[in-house]
């Protein structure tokens, strides 16, 4: 039987370390991903390398509450890579981490 292919995350930056926390990549085939967490809610889109301007786009690969608490407002790099292991392969270590208070 086959394993499940792996989404290959290249590059990563992380856009913000406070709530909501973002991380958002690069695929090994130019795909945009884009992970967002807030309140104990993962979600994870991925879109296609010229995505329109200023819009939402992209396909959900992951969506879901990880924990009812609205206190846990923020997830570390570490616990994004694991909680996602069985579908995507993240850097070691994440890129670039954006300035708290720069625009991305």
């Amino acid at each position: 039987m086959n394993e499940p292919t792996k989404i290959i995350v290249i590059s990563t930056t992380i856009e913000s370390q406070i709530c909501p926390t973002i991380i958002c990549g690069v695929t090994d085939n130019g795909w945009i991903i884009c992970a967002r967490y807030m309140w104990g809610h993962l979600s994870i889109r991925i879109d296609n390398p010229n995505p329109l301007p200023n819009r939402i786009n992209g396909y959900w690969i992951y969506n879901k509450q990880l924990d009812p608490s609205e206190l846990d407002d923020c997830i570390s790099y570490d616990d994004l890579r694991e909680i996602t292991e069985d579908m995507i392969k993240w850097p070691d270590e994440p890129t670039q981490t954006r300035p708290a208070g720069t625009d991305p």
